[in-house]
């Protein structure tokens, strides 16, 4: 026969066993924890970002403002055109007047007939005994006005005379003859004083009194006669 006390105190020691285990015990589980190098990184870039912010924003350096400084460009004078070494100014027979008044005589001898043309062309061409013109100075430091004959590829100096440079402008030069002419054929009568026009670098314009305007193109490399 089973002892009453005995099965009391063997209950209230089961009683408090199965409450110590159910109700004493923490059911919220615990936070995963964040890696140590992922939160190594995000206080690194905050600290980096801080500092982005808190730096001035930089200023562009002078260098940087300046432009590239533009060349000098230096026009050339007209007496700087005429008398450059070593060039010579040829005649532009069509671009002068007495070449304009040949293509219209030409051309009513031609009868639009090319070959006719041409060979008229080249005859009245051939009347302009002086289709060289060049300015250039002596050992002695002396300016000479030339004009000569194209024969071939070597000039025959027709008129030399000794010159003197007088008034420039933009666009024009006066030459002053001193001397007589000094060439194979020279004039009788020099002329006082000649104007040379300077369009731009690569022509002069000079007045005639037989053959007009006459447009000289200038060239070089061209072998002189005797000077």
């Amino acid at each position: 026969m089973l002892n009453h006390g005995k099965l009391s105190a063997l209950g209230m020691s089961l009683w408090l066993i199965g409450t110590s285990a159910c109700g004493g015990a923490d059911t919220k589980k615990p936070e995963s924890p964040v890696p140590a190098k992922k939160s190594e990184q995000a206080a690194t870039e905050g600290s980096k970002a801080g500092e982005a912010s808190a730096k001035p924003e930089s200023k562009p350096s002078a260098k940087s403002k300046a432009e590239p400084a533009s060349e000098p460009t230096t026009k050339r004078t007209p007496k700087d055109i005429i008398t450059a070494p070593d060039v010579v100014f040829v005649l532009a027979f069509a671009k002068s007047e007495v070449g304009e008044e040949a293509q219209q005589t030409c051309a009513k001898k031609s009868k639009d007939n090319d070959k006719k043309q041409r060979a008229c062309m080249e005859k009245e061409r051939k009347k302009v005994t002086s289709d060289v013109v060049s300015f250039s100075k002596d050992k002695h430091g002396k300016w000479w006005w030339m004009t000569a004959r194209m024969q071939g590829n070597k000039l025959s100096y027709l008129h030399k005379v000794a010159i003197e440079f007088g008034e420039e402008k933009s666009d024009s030069i006066s030459i002053k003859p001193r001397g007589k002419d000094k060439g194979k054929k020279p004039w009788k009568q020099v002329p006082d004083q000649l104007t040379v026009s300077v369009p731009d670098e690569f022509s002069i314009v000079l007045k005639d009194p037989t053959y007009g305007k006459m447009v000289f193109e200038a060239k070089i490399g061209i072998a002189g006669g005797e000077g």
